[in-house]
């Protein structure tokens, strides 16, 4: 542990290891209370919550096959896939949809990702033996995501000075 160090205490026996509520900030007292209490009095690992995590995926994926003649063949496939993504909030309580206090949702995020690929196969028999397969594909991954509440409304409701309600 570390002892706290309190520059106003005139006490000459020393003061106990607490910091005067008066000298923490409004915003830091503000935070803090959002903050839920340890279920423990471990010093790490006394909070632990279970959140839900729901992820609702739609896909699908096409394959066409083409024999151009007995020696080659051509392949083509296309997938894509949609998930939109929700994360329940940990702390649950500490911002209601209007961003002030309340019953809601803080520390949660949304989120979709699209994931398409495709892919073209040739194959060429030039004999028995000797056979040739040349493959091309494409799989970006782009992601967009929000951690929803975060940005201004926090700030603004804990009375950040530089809020930006937005």
């Amino acid at each position: 542990m570390v002892d706290a160090f309190n520059p106003a205490c005139a006490n000459p026996a020393g003061c106990p290891n607490i910091i005067p509520v008066a000298l923490i900030s409004p915003i830091a007292l503000k935070i803090l209370n959002l903050v839920p209490h340890a279920q423990s009095t471990a010093l790490s690992n006394n909070l632990s919550r279970n959140t839900q995590l729901r992820k609702n995926p739609t896909s699908f994926d096409v394959k066409i096959d083409h024999n151009w003649t007995n020696n080659d063949r051509l392949d083509f496939r296309f997938s894509r896939s949609v998930q939109n993504v929700v994360q329940s909030p940990l702390y649950g309580s500490a911002f209601s949809n209007s961003g002030g206090p309340g019953p809601g949702g803080a520390f949660m995020g949304t989120g979709v990702q699209h994931v398409q690929s495709g892919a073209i196969n040739e194959t060429h028999i030039f004999s028995p033996t000797f056979i040739t397969e040349v493959r091309a594909g494409i799989s970006p991954l782009p992601q967009r995501g929000t951690a929803d509440r975060l940005r201004h409304e926090c700030g603004c409701s804990v009375g950040h000075p530089r809020c930006q309600p937005g």
